[in-house]
């Protein structure tokens, strides 16, 4: 297995709700000490705001320009299957989000990398619905979340394990396996951004042909009537 310590960073954007700030609940904090007790390069940022995410999504591309090394994009904020929240309550569905860090993904994939997204939230695995909203727009080449509601503490621990064997050189299989038994939740899971645009776009195929075909069955109905 080959360290990937010189090759990979995390880029943390964190965005905890203001009953969260009032309760000092804080992922961010133990996640980024284990990642220095660990010297392994990360980039906190805590954002309040729409524009203080898109700031933070701009700073990331700068950052690839400068580092030369590929970034592993890490969500810590509420979340739904159809957005995630930020602290002054706004809102970031997917087709915006995609918008903002397909970017990442074109510049890397210039240099055979891709990016990999964990979205520590609750059904954060649904950020995957990024590679359903054109057609040729992939934004990010795999996605480690949750399916339902996760609590803070097991995200915390999850995603610590997650990186302590990600960084060691193991696969992503066994670094979510692993999560899982850390946290003791077993609703984490990895998915990749072509296996969802291809499943996404046969699923519009069928719907065409299944539309096409009625239409067909009426027309053919109407002829037998009509003589």
């Amino acid at each position: 297995m080959q360290d990937r310590k010189n090759c990979a960073f995390v880029y943390i954007i964190e965005s905890p709700s203001n009953q969260d700030i009032i309760r000092n609940i804080n992922e961010g904090e133990s996640l980024t000490s284990a990642l220095k007790l660990a010297r392994i390069e990360y980039h906190y940022n805590l954002v309040q705001t729409k524009k203080e995410f898109f700031d933070s999504i701009y700073e990331l591309n700068k950052l690839l320009r400068q580092n030369h090394k590929t970034p592993i994009l890490h969500l810590s904020m509420h979340g739904n299957k159809d957005e995630i929240g930020l602290t002054d309550q706004s809102r970031i569905k997917w087709d915006e989000l995609c918008n903002l860090i397909k970017s990442i993904q074109d510049y890397l994939s210039c240099f055979s990398c891709d990016l990999l997204i964990c979205s520590s939230s609750c059904y954060g695995i649904f950020v995957g619905q990024m590679a359903k909203i054109q057609k040729g727009i992939i934004p990010f080449k795999f996605l480690v979340g949750s399916e339902r509601e996760v609590d803070w503490s097991d995200a915390a621990v999850a995603y610590t394990s997650f990186y302590h064997n990600f960084f060691k050189g193991c696969d992503l299989a066994h670094c979510v396996k692993t999560m899982n038994v850390a946290s003791n939740y077993y609703d984490f899971k990895t998915i990749s951004g072509n296996d969802i645009q291809l499943k996404w776009q046969e699923s519009l195929e069928e719907e065409i042909n299944k539309k096409a075909e009625e239409i067909v069955s009426k027309l053919e109905q109407i002829s037998r009537n009509f003589y």
